[in-house]
């Protein structure tokens, strides 16, 4: 059964690259149909450089948690872990904000950067 998924990926070290290789990193586990453009926002809640942020869009098979396992596994992968988050420095952060009706991390979805970057798929699609 496909499930359709909406995923936003942030990083501020080195950001292009990262966040190219996560989102090659989903793209072997889920059907991209839409990706938006990049935008760059200040940290919210840590003293950090600036994050470069983006948004996807697809389906996949794959269970919720199963999901959830390969996008953290695709943090580490890229480098992120617990003392350099600690210290500002997140080279990826990708939370899965939409699993078919369920609409997961509420407060992201009321952030003027993640409506823009929904607004920016939803523009895409069409």
């Amino acid at each position: 059964m496909k499930h359709e998924v909406i995923i936003a990926l942030g990083s501020n070290s080195n950001p292009q690259a990262n966040t190219d290789a996560a989102i090659a990193a989903l793209g072997k586990a889920m059907e991209i149909s839409s990706r938006s453009e990049r935008i760059w926002t200040a940290p919210i809640g840590i003293k950090a450089d600036r994050f470069l942020n983006s948004m996807i869009a697809g389906s996949t098979d794959m269970e919720l948690d199963k999901l959830t396992m390969l996008a953290k596994g695709i943090e580490r992968a890229c480098g992120r872990n617990k003392a350099d988050t600690a210290r500002g420095i997140v080279c990826i952060d990708i939370d899965i904000l939409k699993y078919d009706r369920l609409k997961l991390h509420a407060d992201d979805w009321e952030r003027g950067y993640i409506k823009q970057l929904a607004r920016n798929i939803s523009d895409n699609d069409e």
